[in-house]
């Protein structure tokens, strides 16, 4: 049947989907220590004792922590990801309830990504641990919904075109290193941007 069909598509490759979801799992591990990095490093230089080097030894000793909280997420996405699919599958049958569904859960999505969207900067701004980090996190973006809605637009808008960059200097080479460099290059860019983003706006706001 239609609602059985993504659960059988999963089913059959389900070698593929563990190894993609480890390898994303990882890239999101790698990314929050960035991030907590980051918050650490500019909560130090508020206090004038910041450092790079001590920000990042003190990010991979909360490796744990940031595990933790990714996990959290990641358990949110899937459930999301489960229901999204029965509410197309019900589509098929039962048209317009199936898109109701699909559209409150991605309404649904949206809202828990905008509210949790600081929480791992949180957590390395703070030194908080998961639990407190969140109830932080839904504080702030509760106080500040609608700047960091504003906020998070413009740095999409930036991150795009960042993006469009590297797409654009790739139609300028067909030498196979610079090919390969470019994408790391703009997303060790979008990334760092993003990240120390996030941080410079936290400390502001939550003073």
């Amino acid at each position: 049947t239609a609602i059985e069909a993504p659960f059988y598509f999963v089913a059959i490759n389900l070698n593929l989907f563990l190894v993609v979801a480890l390898g994303l799992f990882f890239i999101f591990i790698v990314n929050g220590i960035t991030i907590f990095a980051y918050a650490e490093y500019i909560r130090e230089k508020q206090q004038n004792n910041a450092g790079i080097f001590k920000a990042l030894i003190n990010s991979w000793k909360k490796i744990p922590r940031i595990a933790l909280i990714t996990l959290f997420f990641s358990m949110i996405a899937l459930m999301f990801a489960v229901f999204f699919s029965l509410s197309i599958a019900i589509s098929a049958t039962l048209d317009i309830i199936g898109l109701i569904l699909a559209l409150i859960i991605v309404l649904l999505s949206i809202y828990l990504a905008i509210k949790f969207a600081f929480a791992l900067t949180v957590m390395g701004f703070e030194q908080s641990n998961v639990k407190e980090s969140l109830k932080k996190t839904w504080a702030f973006s509760s106080k500040h919904s609608i700047e960091i809605i504003l906020f998070l637009i413009i740095l999409t808008i930036i991150t795009a075109l960042l993006a469009q960059l590297g797409v654009f200097l790739l139609s300028l080479t067909q030498n196979d290193l610079i090919v390969l460099l470019i994408p790391i290059i703009i997303t060790l860019i979008v990334s760092s941007f993003s990240n120390l983003a996030f941080a410079l706006y936290y400390s502001t706001k939550s003073q």
